[in-house]
Formats: C-alpha cells, sequence, structure tokens
C-alpha cells in the first residue's frame, strides 16, 4: 500500500490520513496512534526517538516502547528504518 501525503503548514493545518490503518485489527492504540502522529509532520521532518518518548513520557511511554511501537509498525509494513554512515563507518546524524 502506498502513502500519499498532502502538504499542510499554518495555512492548511489539517492531515488527511488512510483510515485502513485505524481499522487493522493486529496494530495497539499506541502504534496507531503514533503512525497518525508521525503521518501529521512535514515531510522534512526527521524521527528522533528522544523527542518522540519526551511527548510519549507519562503515558507508559519512554524511549524502549517508542522503539517498540516503531518495531510494531515496521513489522506492519506501515514503516520502514534506515541508518546513514559516514564515510569513516560511524553513523551519520540527521
Amino acid at each position: 500500500m502506498s502513502i500519499v501525503r498532502t502538504s499542510h503548514n499554518k495555512e492548511n493545518p489539517y492531515v488527511m490520513i488512510n483510515k485502513n490503518v485505524m481499522e487493522q485489527k493486529g496494530l495497539s492504540w499506541a502504534a496507531k496512534g503514533l503512525w497518525a502522529y508521525l503521518m501529521s509532520r512535514p515531510d522534512n521532518w526527521h524521527i528522533s526517538v528522544i523527542h518522540l518518548s519526551r511527548i510519549y513520557n507519562g503515558r507508559g511511554g519512554g524511549e524502549q516502547a517508542i522503539y517498540t511501537l516503531i518495531t510494531e509498525l515496521t513489522k506492519a509494513g506501515y514503516c520502514s528504518k534506515s541508518q546513514s554512515f559516514k564515510k569513516n563507518g560511524q553513523f551519520k546524524a540527521f
């Protein structure tokens, strides 16, 4: 399934999402919520687990909870992970 994103900004703050994801029985409510939040971010936005854990903190969250939700979304095919490397083999920061 492909995701078609529409631009949104201060003048157009609305987000249109595919409701099939929300009706997916195999996904937890938390994973659906994280997916909806990520889809509402700008196209050039990079996921930061630290940032997400701060938003989710106090709700049973934290970095490990975010990693678990990202893994759940990845297994269901709703996201993918990649990491860039520098020439010397170190992880590249965004």
